[in-house]
């Protein structure tokens, strides 16, 4: 970062739990949880946090969800009481941490260097990775596959989204014509160096969050998002879903990310044109791709020249020499892996490419596919990405549950959005608890369907569908 974070940072950080929980009190669980999620996302301080020795790194992405879990287990009880904690879904998460568990304890041995030591891992390194790992993960997903129950409640979810980005493109604007300042004028520092804004001869905004590529694929989803809404013929703070759809579009168009504009192009005529059960498809094969890209790379089946050299005719040299970067990069790791292969080198870095003298880390990995294959092996890898693929290939099957089109609509919108986000973490690693708490509710619904409306306690505002569309402390 630069600068020095100010006193209202910190302040922010440490109110965001009592926050996280005094909302969840006043609004019923399927609106305050997602509003909660989102809502740090977008304004608590990001690249900021406390270092627990020897145990894990804790900064908004555990503490606002797990700011939510404490308020529904006080207020919103009934919101989570049928929920089983650690099975079905949450199985891919707990069968991950046995496998660092076997990273870490076939790493024990020290990586010596002339001038260095890469230290071994040990029980105590399991400990704090797990937990990391758990609070990082459980917390949103347990959520996600919890509070979302009928279909009124995913409905709501759309409205959520579309509106929460709408009232960020107010300060996506700002930056993008005053370069990205916010944050430093906020909390007193930028979360990432000035030059790596610049792109196009513009800005690339970051307004809050940690990087401008997260605001921007924070954009797509929510473009996709509002496509769907539009398609049932919902509506965003009285406007039409369509419309906001549209102007998000526009917005994301002139904030300088390719690859968050692909996938916006990509998804928006997909739901909109597309039946549900196409958009499953089409989701489940561009998922299961993208699940597959290491087995791709290691049999030479990714055209590694030719891609550098398509990238190099169309988008310039900037963009081919970073996309080269990490494409040999991701070859370096590839091939250290295969000397480990199940469990991989542990965490800690000691599957990049490092400092023959020193040990220091030289590379230079953002593709989190690489950063997960290379510390965790084949079987870390395959749950992990596997807890991100199985609800995209489950939900082909789960539309014949669902009652209505409109629900279909929504499921298949999620299965788009959670296939883009497996794609996404190919070259980048833009894990945010958001999108994570989208793949959870995509798992909850295809694994038990959805509950008829008349389940749930009606509204007071049921007749609108502007956004938040639920009064305040009256919900169970």
């Amino acid at each position: 970062m630069e600068g020095n974070p100010n006193i209202l940072a910190w302040i922010a950080l440490v109110l965001c739990v009592p926050v996280s929980m005094f909302m969840i009190a006043r609004w019923r669980a399927a609106v305050s949880v997602p509003l909660v999620i989102v809502g740090g996302q977008m304004f608590l301080p990001s690249n900021l946090g406390w270092e627990v020795p020897h145990l894990m790194y804790v900064n908004k992405d555990v503490l606002v969800p797990l700011g939510a879990l404490l308020g529904c287990y006080f207020f919103r009880r009934s919101s989570i009481a049928r929920a089983r904690p650690f099975r079905g879904y949450d199985l891919f998460l707990v069968l991950r941490l046995v496998t660092l568990l076997g990273s870490c304890m076939t790493n024990q041995e020290a990586l010596v260097f002339p001038k260095g030591t890469v230290p071994g891992l040990s029980f105590a390194s399991y400990v704090g990775n797990a937990l990391a790992i758990f609070l990082y993960w459980w917390p949103t997903i347990f959520l996600g596959r919890t509070v979302i129950k009928t279909s009124r409640d995913l409905k709501t979810l759309f409205v959520i989204f579309a509106g929460a980005a709408t009232v960020y493109t107010f300060f996506v604007l700002i930056e993008l014509r005053m370069s990205p300042q916010l944050n430093m004028w906020i909390y007193g520092y930028r979360q990432t160096p000035f030059v790596m804004t610049l792109r196009a001869g513009g800005f690339r905004p970051m307004a809050f969050m940690r990087h401008g590529l997260n605001l921007a694929f924070f954009l797509s989803v929510c473009v996709c998002a509002a496509t769907a809404l539009g398609r049932v013929k919902g509506r965003v703070f009285g406007i039409k879903a369509r419309y906001i759809a549209l102007y998000l579009m526009v917005v994301l168009i002139f904030d300088h990310s390719l690859g968050a504009l692909l996938y916006a192009a990509l998804g928006m005529p997909l739901i909109w044109v597309a039946s549900a059960r196409t958009q499953t498809r089409v989701a489940a094969v561009l998922a299961l791709l993208a699940f597959c890209y290491p087995l791709a790379r290691a049999t030479g089946l990714v055209p590694v020249k030719e891609i550098n050299a398509f990238v190099l005719e169309k988008f310039g040299q900037d963009r081919a020499g970073s996309l080269g970067l990490r494409l040999n990069e991701e070859e370096y790791i590839m091939t250290r892996t295969l000397e480990r292969p199940w469990f991989g080198w542990g965490p800690g870095g000691r599957s990049f490419r490092l400092d023959p003298v020193t040990g220091e880390n030289r590379s230079v990995t953002d593709g989190l596919w690489a950063l997960v294959f290379g510390s965790d092996g084949v079987l870390g890898y395959a749950l992990y990405f596997g807890m991100l693929f199985y609800p995209v290939w489950r939900s082909r099957r789960a539309l014949k549950q669902l009652p209505t089109k409109q629900d279909q609509t929504f499921v298949a919108a999620l299965a788009v959005i959670g296939a883009i986000y497996i794609v996404e973490l190919i070259p980048n690693s833009s894990i945010d608890p958001y999108i994570t708490f989208l793949t959870a509710v995509l798992a909850g619904v295809v694994g038990r369907g959805l509950q008829p409306d008349e389940d749930a306690v009606p509204a007071p505002s049921e007749a609108r569908d502007d956004w938040p569309a639920e009064a305040p402390r009256r919900y169970a």
